[in-house]
Parts: structure tokens; sequence; C-alpha cells
């Protein structure tokens, strides 16, 4: 089976509230292991460390870039 990694910010996050999150309709529709390591508040360079990490061993990568003025929070 193949894999997609999604990385990126919270518009790759589920949210209740909003109904069903695109990642899981893509999990949901296709053939693949879909593998969300998207976050909240996740700035550029937290994205940076999510592709370093699926690279390893993705078929795939959905990159999901923040805006360039967002920074970086703990």
């Amino acid at each position: 089976m193949k894999t997609v990694y999604v990385c990126g910010d919270s518009f790759g996050v589920p949210d209740l509230e909003y109904g069903p999150c695109w990642v899981d309709l893509l999990a949901a529709l296709t053939n693949y292991q879909v593998i969300n390591l998207s976050q909240v508040c996740a700035s550029n360079l937290v994205i940076s460390w999510q592709v370093d990490q699926a690279i390893a061993s993705a078929d795939y990568v959905i990159l999901l870039c923040t805006a360039s003025t967002r920074s970086q929070i703990r």
C-alpha cells in the first residue's frame, strides 16, 4: 500500500466543529495509507521537520506551508 504523509499547520488538523477534515476524506476515498503530521500553530520550521521525517518512508508528501509571518512558539 502506498503511503501519503501530510505535513503542515492547522489547515491539516481535524476540527470536529467543522465536520470531516480533507485529510480524513483523502484517507477514506483512496487506497493510500494517510499519515497526518500536521500540527496546530506549526511554523514553517516545524513543517520542515515534519517533511524530514516523512521523506524517509513516504511514497508521497503533501506540503502545507503556513504564513511567512508566523513565528515559532513553544
